[in-house]
């Protein structure tokens, strides 16, 4: 291919910034040419907004040198609740077919007594695996801290399991030389929230954060969650009222297949995410939870979540829904570092979208790998990206300001 259509081709993967939502679309939608409504004498500037969760259009495109295996992968993680993330697998040796699946949370947490509220989230294999997967505030709540406790998950804390198809059972193994029905692991997690509060009340502010190690943030006080450099702060009187977070494998062995027969009985069978901790020192089978939103405001304000999960099963009992799978190690290694560079890049460019963050760490990954192209683009990189809408430090880049991103 010629390096000055591989840059065209590259450019393209950029996503443009249009419209009042927020919307990431192609840069015909930009020019108007999809028949957006023109809103010409009408005043828009203080009409209310709905907060929407998010549903981001598909603008990564295979740039040169990655697979269409490895660009859904790299989909999925810069925005899991995408459609076109279905069905996303992990382009690891050895490709196993594996059964595809897409599991999600939907629920609404309330601040309570003390102007307080949280979810928490521990990406869950299983079904019915300890006391659930997501953790959050109900009114009765009076803590000034994140905090899911034996006593207080059920009454003053709410959970909810993930509708994931496969029961707890299914990961055990009682025999040491045979596998289990059911081995899994992660490919994408996201949360999202949404004020749902009345006009009157709007108020308050949203503080978000996926643990950089995937460390459990249960317990964290909002001093605690802010040491981080990667929690973002959002202020919900903003015209945008949704925020999201997503996160993806870290290590060897959060993209690989836990098995009950190697690693014991233990929360990592279930909780891969976890880093082999618990959620709680009352707790012992529930996982560590890595995904955080803290909210402060009136009491009894309340807010949307939505948690969405891809997943990969293997083992006897998924092999009759199991799908091919594709082996790409380069492109692995291109979008696994480019998802790693994510929390370093949103602290410098905090108004950027994960998608377009992915886009760019895609980009400079591919530029590294491509030493000729890396050489051109001193000559052409300025003149190439700085027509592009959501270029950092460009004027588009803060009409992002929601989309946060995760580890």
């Amino acid at each position: 291919m010629p390096l000055i259509s591989a840059w065209s081709n590259l450019h393209a993967i950029v996503p443009s910034l249009n419209g009042t939502n927020g919307e990431w679309t192609n840069s015909d939608d930009v020019k108007g040419q999809k028949g957006k409504k023109s809103t010409k004498g009408k005043s828009v500037k203080n009409a209310p907004r709905k907060g929407k969760h998010p549903r981001p259009t598909s603008v990564l495109r295979p740039p040169p040198g990655l697979t269409e295996c490895a660009n859904k992968y790299a989909l999925a993680i810069a925005t899991p609740w995408d459609p076109k993330a279905e069905g996303a697998c992990i382009p690891t040796f050895p490709s196993k077919a594996s059964q595809k699946n897409t599991a999600w949370i939907r629920g609404s947490l309330t601040i309570g007594t003390g102007g307080f509220g949280f979810v928490i989230v521990a990406p869950c294999l299983a079904n019915n695996a300890g006391l659930g997967c997501a953790f959050y505030t109900n009114s009765t709540y009076s803590g000034t801290s994140v905090l899911a406790t034996s006593s207080s998950i059920g009454t003053t804390v709410n959970s909810s399991y993930l509708n994931t198809p496969w029961a707890a059972t299914n990961f055990v193994s009682s025999f040491t030389s045979q596998p289990p029905a059911i081995s899994g692991r992660i490919v994408s997690a996201g949360l999202s929230l949404c004020y749902t509060g009345s006009e009157l009340n709007l108020g308050g502010e949203v503080f978000a954060l996926v643990e950089p190690n995937h460390g459990n943030l249960n317990g964290f006080t909002q001093t605690g969650l802010l040491a981080y450099k990667e929690a973002k702060i959002i202020d919900v009187t903003s015209e945008r009222r949704c925020s999201w977070i997503t996160t993806s494998g870290i290590d060897s062995n959060e993209v690989q297949y836990p098995n009950s027969t190697d690693a014991g009985i233990s929360p990592f069978i279930y909780y891969p995410f976890s880093q082999n901790q618990i959620l709680d020192t009352s707790i012992s089978n529930t996982g560590g939870a890595p995904l955080c939103f803290q909210v402060t405001g009136i009491p009894g304000n309340t807010y949307r979540f939505e948690y969405v999960q891809h997943t990969e099963f293997i083992g006897a009992n998924a092999s009759p829904m199991a799908t091919p799978t594709h082996s790409d190690a380069r492109g692995f290694e291109m979008v696994n570092t480019a998802a790693n560079r994510i929390p370093q890049m949103s602290v410098a460019n905090k108004s950027a979208s994960t998608l377009t963050l992915m886009s760019h760490a895609l980009r400079d990954v591919i530029h590294e790998s491509q030493p000729a192209v890396t050489q051109i683009a001193k000559g052409l990189g300025r003149m190439a990206l700085s027509g592009a809408a959501t270029y950092f430090g460009g004027p588009a880049a803060g009409a992002a300001a929601y989309r946060i991103t995760g580890g």
